[in-house]
């Protein structure tokens, strides 16, 4: 899947920046080098990189004036809120925290910790994961001291429930069995039904890593069980959008290949890839949407994407942005999200959005193949497929004679296409290649005409870049 044109006005492009991590944009996260190199956070947009530091950062994500190998570590961004949620290195005796940040502009004006523990020897947050609304963590456990997370190597955090200090906010995961490896990377199915944990052990001068999947739901303790083995020293795990799972590696083995795909029903590798010199993919990502794969090297700073040919393979790397030395994550807020609370009558189809692996690719300036995907279930039946322009998310109306809730701006609304009766529809929206349109937002609604009644999707929030 490929985007035919990719056109972007970088004056739009920095004016997006005006509050929180704008949709479409990427984080990369650093650690530091001591007095060398400063860790932290830096923003970008991963088609046209213009790399922006955020500032107001406290030396414990900075790692400003800290020892060796100290900042930040894993990285999400909420794609609801656009804050950014950030894990640390940590020297010994000091916390181990997860900061939630919320930035104005590329400052960061807000910050809450959630604490995990007390670092022993050092503390580590490797990966962080996105399960609803709670956030998965890894966590070097042997090396905690003590705290919430001491001695368990998987944990929630669980901001949701509210400020940090509230009792429950931090709780590990019992897991059971023997695994081998230090705990170093950490993926989610779609589903939130398993954990991807990627493990490494160094020994003889070579290094062999592990990736074990372990349930979310069930029995406690949760019962790991060995999915694969990847060479070299695994540093990252992501989800590609055909459902592979996508291992990032350093070449510390003499080998070649910088990310290996692995079809998480066999175990098999079944490709690999490497070019341009990438040493250490310690940063990884994929733009669910367009099926694009972001790969940060700490060893350069460089971040590089790479379009999906099928198989598991990936088209030759292109440079986007240098974020500096020391990546530790990198973390996407999606051009297209759900928004609202979709309405159906009783007996009525469900209607879902396809955000993932959508046939058009995604919303960029030009791309005159971007279409909207829609899966009903458990039928198919008539339906209006609604539009509206705006630049927050519009307030929901109740439109009682229909029984749902309008989830646009009922002054611009309009109606963009009658869909006939399918399981899945995609219709197409052509995007001009007119620089005047980045940063514009659009809001899809789908209205389905039932037997038993009006049904209504959540609502569909596209950010054009």
């Amino acid at each position: 899947m490929h985007l035919s044109v990719r056109c972007l006005a970088s004056l739009a492009i920095v004016s997006a920046a005006a509050a929180q991590v704008p949709r479409g944009w990427a984080v990369a996260s650093r650690y530091s080098y001591g007095s060398v190199v400063t860790g932290g956070l830096v923003m970008f947009h991963p088609l046209v990189g213009a790399p922006q530091t955020i500032t107001g950062l406290p030396p414990q994500i900075s790692g400003f004036g800290l020892t060796t190998a100290t900042g930040a570590a894993a990285v999400l961004v909420d794609s609801a809120t656009g804050d950014v949620v950030v894990g640390t290195h940590t020297p010994a005796n000091l916390p181990v925290d997860v900061h939630v940040v919320t930035l104005t502009g590329t400052v960061a004006t807000s910050i809450a910790a959630y604490n995990l523990g007390i670092a022993g020897a050092i503390g580590w947050t490797d990966q962080m994961a996105w399960v609803g609304g709670d956030i998965l963590v890894t966590n070097r456990g042997q090396w905690m001291a003590s705290g919430p997370l001491a001695g368990a190597q998987l944990g929630w955090v669980r901001p949701r429930l509210g400020p940090p200090g509230t009792p429950g906010t931090v709780v590990p995961i019992p897991v059971g069995g023997t695994m081998s490896g230090t705990v170093n990377a950490l993926a989610v199915d779609a589903q939130g039904q398993f954990a991807y944990l990627g493990r490494f052990i160094y020994s003889g001068g070579l290094y062999t890593s592990f990736v074990y999947r372990v349930p979310l739901s069930g029995p406690s303790p949760a019962m790991p069980v060995l999915l694969t083995t990847v060479p070299d020293a695994l540093l990252q795990l992501a989800f590609a959008a055909d459902g592979g799972l996508l291992a990032g590696v350093g070449l510390l083995n003499g080998t070649t290949n910088v990310v290996h795909a692995i079809d998480v029903g066999t175990g098999a590798i079944v490709a690999s890839w490497g070019g341009s010199g990438i040493a250490d993919a310690n940063g990884l990502a994929v733009d669910l949407p367009t099926g694009d794969m972001l790969v940060g090297d700490d060893t350069t700073g460089n971040v590089y994407r790479s379009s999906p040919l099928g198989a598991g393979l990936y088209g030759a790397p292109g440079l986007v942005a240098n974020c500096g030395l020391g990546i530790s994550g990198i973390a996407l807020r999606p051009a297209l999200s759900t928004y609202g609370q979709p309405s159906y009558p009783p007996g009525a189809n469900t209607l879902t959005w396809v955000t993932t692996a959508n046939p058009g690719g995604g919303p960029n300036v030009g791309n005159l193949s971007f279409s909207l995907s829609l899966d009903s279930s458990p039928g198919a039946d008539f339906g209006l497929l609604c539009l509206s322009l705006g630049q927050a998310t519009p307030p929901p109306l109740q439109v009682p004679p229909l029984g749902i809730t309008l989830l646009l701006d009922p002054g611009t609304v309009r109606i963009h296409a009658l869909v006939p009766p399918q399981l899945r529809s995609t219709t197409p929206l052509p995007i001009p290649n007119d620089p005047g349109l980045a940063s514009l937002h659009i809001f899809a609604q789908m209205l389905g005409i039932t037997p038993s009644g009006w049904s209504a999707s959540p609502g569909l929030w596209i950010s054009v870049f």
